[in-house]
């Protein structure tokens, strides 16, 4: 679709969908969440949705500079 509306001098609108933010979604739908922040973060976070009283949601981004030590 996007070619298509690039051949014919359209403007794109409507076709370049971004990701949602998965932690304000869960936490929309009454879910804990996080985006892991460090090695030390995502263990803390997942000791803690280990105990806690509603599902929980880590987010862990793949482009995260702290994936690649």
């Amino acid at each position: 679709i996007a070619d298509g509306m690039d051949e014919r001098q359209i403007p794109r609108i409507g076709v370049e969908p971004r990701s949602p933010d998965f932690v304000r979604l869960a936490e929309s739908l009454g879910c804990h969440a996080v985006r892991a922040a460090s090695a030390e973060h995502l263990a803390q976070s997942l000791r803690d949705a280990l105990v806690a009283d509603r599902p929980t949601l880590i987010e862990v981004r793949q482009d995260s500079p702290w994936l690649r030590g």
